[in-house]
């Protein structure tokens, strides 16, 4: 698999757009992706990240990392209902939207033994690549503001 097979990021592109179309009512607009270089970066502009994991025939994250305006924002949009802070219920709103972006991504991804986890809520700052694996970063700009999806994958084994 080279770095960055689109076969395995493309469809998590796809499945962001149509949920944030549809569900949030937030159409998107996809900036230029690029290599992460120092991850304080990212850090620094995007507090909240769901994290999902995937392993099998590679193995690698894909996170949702958004900034804390940004995140209230899109849980409230899903919720219908406003967050003022990221207490439990907007962090559910947080998961069920990255679960539903996973769900559509898989059905994209080549077929094969790739199992994905279940996406979890962290601080942004919290998060470490492992491995020496590129980190790709994608921005998006929303109604809501911008936010990120960030992937590394290498080839397991």
């Amino acid at each position: 698999m080279r770095a960055f097979d689109v076969a395995y990021i493309n469809p998590f592109i796809a499945a962001a757009d149509g949920v944030f179309d549809t569900m949030i009512k937030s159409p998107l607009s996809l900036g230029k992706p690029r290599l992460l270089g120092d991850p304080s970066e990212v850090t620094r502009q995007f507090g909240v990240a769901t994290q999902i994991a995937l392993s099998g025939e590679l193995d690698g994250v894909v996170l949702l990392s958004l900034s804390r305006p940004v995140a209230l924002s899109l849980a409230s949009g899903f919720a219908g209902a406003p967050f003022k802070e990221l207490d439990a219920d907007a962090m559910d709103a947080l998961r069920e939207i990255a679960s539903i972006i996973v769900g559509r991504a898989r059905e994209g991804l080549p077929k094969g033994g790739l199992t994905m986890s279940l996406p979890k809520v962290m601080d942004r700052s919290a998060v470490h690549f492992g491995g020496d694996a590129p980190v790709l970063v994608i921005p998006f700009d929303s109604g809501a503001g911008r936010f990120v999806i960030e992937t590394s994958f290498r080839r397991a084994g």
